[in-house]
């Protein structure tokens, strides 16, 4: 399978199948849905959220389920959110319970366990684009779930993203660029 919407699909069935009733929503977002999207070098980003903090076993079996999924080249960028925290987000940070990456650059899987750590800065912008123009895998439309965010607090973000792409490889800084262009639509 090699098409990011049927991929996000295919991880929404999943998580369905490791949270249940207790999956609220599923978002696609970043190059899926702002263009530029290709297999052979892409991510996929996904935003999920649920109804209340995650348990020890729902944990578990989020991580067990996304593991054995086939990505694109530079796998999936995973973050699920309590719906609370998705809709009343803690700034500068906001709060979360699971950020899961598999593959791509560093060529590894990375769990991070959000229920035990303050927040994550990258998700003022991965909130604000996935709001903006997040395709809705399962659950309500992204504008009614996500918090609309401060003008500020998506500038900060913005700056701390800018200066993280100056100090990489040209073609990060190209697509943050295009990524900045389309936010400002």
């Amino acid at each position: 399978m090699e098409d990011a919407h049927e991929t996000a699909r295919e991880v929404g069935r999943a998580l369905l199948g490791a949270l249940g009733e207790d999956l609220v929503a599923v978002y696609l977002h970043g190059s899926a849905v702002l263009g530029g999207s290709r297999w052979e070098r892409s991510d996929l980003d996904l935003l999920a959220l649920s109804r209340a903090a995650l348990s020890d076993q729902q944990f578990g079996r989020v991580v067990g389920a996304l593991a054995p999924l086939n990505y694109p080249a530079n796998g999936l960028e995973f973050t699920l959110m309590t719906a609370g925290e998705a809709s009343q987000p803690e700034l500068p940070a906001p709060g979360f319970q699971l950020h899961m990456t598999t593959g791509g650059w560093r060529s590894a899987r990375n769990v991070v366990d959000g229920r035990l750590r303050e927040g994550d800065r990258d998700l003022v912008l991965h909130l604000a684009v996935c709001r903006e123009h997040g395709d809705a895998i399962v659950g309500p439309p992204a504008r009614s779930a996500l918090a609309e965010l401060p003008g500020e607090a998506n500038e900060s973000a913005m700056r701390e993203e800018i200066g993280w792409a100056r100090a990489r490889p040209a073609g990060v800084s190209r697509y943050l660029r295009s990524g900045v262009a389309l936010l400002c639509e």
